[in-house]
């Protein structure tokens, strides 16, 4: 991948550092200025191209396609772009499966053939209870400040411990009480939003000493009776139910071309095949 779409050196950490809640905003590499256009870019903006990349060069397991196969971009350039993007899923034989318990029909999730499938069904059962779908778990406040942490780490094995501080720094946002509505009443320009998050949590931690210390035991208590919760859950007949729906509709990933364009567009649709027929061409 590095001959084709090649990504910068930590272009893909979600923080910047360790106890540190601020996000790490890449900027997309500099080829891509001459493909991606104004109007894309305003559409769908620059993370949803550092999704594509990152999952692209296995530095995430996975990738959430919620309008499947919608493309968000606004002109063909920046469409061939992820066209050949998704043609090189398919040649690196990525899976897919559909999200369950969504009213929508089109939400799928990605995943590379080293991510195991139970994982899979544990990663969507995580994102099925942070959107307020409800099974036998009794959910508490505390639970969902850790669902909402993972969720803000974007950490897939969520019980790896070599995770956890991705994790810690997720709480540590999500506990940052009114800053985004401070930062609404100041009218923080949205490029200055990470450095407004930063500057205020240094504060924090210099008026409270044992602020990082304090938060990180409250976090472990919390992040320790969540998931004893799920492995408890794990071994139940409706969590089996809802694994085996999972696992039973994998399938190999493959964009829909033709569904794509349509009946509607049938000259777009053979250009663009044909664009596609002869990519990638290695060096």
């Amino acid at each position: 991948m590095e001959d084709i779409f090649p990504i910068p050196k930590n272009f893909c950490n979600r923080f910047l550092e360790k106890n540190n809640p601020k996000f790490n905003i890449p900027k997309l590499p500099k080829y891509l200025d001459k493909i991606l256009s104004e109007e894309t870019l305003e559409l769908a903006k620059t993370a949803y191209f550092t999704y594509h990349l990152c999952f692209l060069h296995g530095k995430t397991p996975y990738l959430l396609y919620f309008n499947y196969p919608t493309i968000d971009v606004a002109d063909d350039l920046s469409k061939l772009f992820m066209l050949q993007i998704y043609k090189l899923y398919e040649l690196k034989k990525y899976k897919m499966t559909k999200i369950p318990n969504l009213k929508r029909d089109d939400k799928y999730i990605i995943f590379n053939n080293q991510t195991n499938p139970k994982k899979i069904s544990q990663f969507l059962l995580l994102n099925s209870l942070r959107i307020g779908n409800t099974y036998s778990i009794p959910i508490t406040d505390n639970d969902k400040q850790i669902i909402t942490a993972i969720n803000l780490s974007k950490e897939f094995d969520f019980f790896d411990k070599n995770n956890l501080e991705n994790i810690f720094n997720g709480y540590l946002r999500n506990n940052l009480g009114d800053i985004f509505r401070l930062m609404a009443q100041e009218k923080v320009p949205s490029d200055q939003m990470e450095n407004f998050i930063e500057k205020y949590f240094l504060d924090l931690i210099k008026k409270d000493h044992n602020y990082i210390a304090n938060s990180k035991k409250e976090f472990l208590l919390q992040y320790n009776s969540f998931t004893q919760k799920l492995l408890n859950y794990f071994k139940t007949k409706e969590y089996k139910k809802f694994e085996k729906s999972v696992i039973s509709s994998i399938k190999p990933f493959k964009f829909p071309l033709k569904e794509y364009f349509g009946k509607d567009k049938p000259l777009q649709y053979q250009l663009f095949k044909n664009l596609l027929h002869n990519f990638p061409k290695f060096p």
